[in-house]
């Protein structure tokens, strides 16, 4: 069963500053504090606004991190559509940063 996203205080704040600031952005919260909780929060509000957004994840260089991150959304409810396939027409690629010369 899939959950809904719960978030804590600060991880609203960061969803806050991320709302008000343009551009890019970094996201830089200590170890086990939901970044990835929060990203996919976020993603799944960008998508009620805009369904045919599109994001990259680059998680950092590691299978451990990329697998943590997909199995993180794969058991939340989530509306967009996801892959680390970048050959599907998905909103949200998840790959590692030494594949971005597959990106199309």
């Amino acid at each position: 069963m899939k959950n809904d996203i719960i978030l804590r205080d600060y991880q609203v704040e960061a969803i806050d500053f991320i709302n008000n600031n343009e551009g890019k952005l970094v996201l830089a919260m200590c170890p086990s504090s939901g970044k990835t909780e929060t990203i996919i929060y976020y993603l799944n509000q960008l998508h009620k606004v805009n369904p045919n957004i599109k994001a990259l994840i680059l998680p950092h260089s590691t299978n451990v991190l990329l697998n943590n991150f997909y199995e993180r959304l794969e058991s939340r409810n989530v509306d967009f559509t996801y892959s680390n396939n970048v050959t599907l027409n998905v909103n949200v690629h998840v790959i590692l940063p030494q594949n971005h010369a597959k990106i199309t």
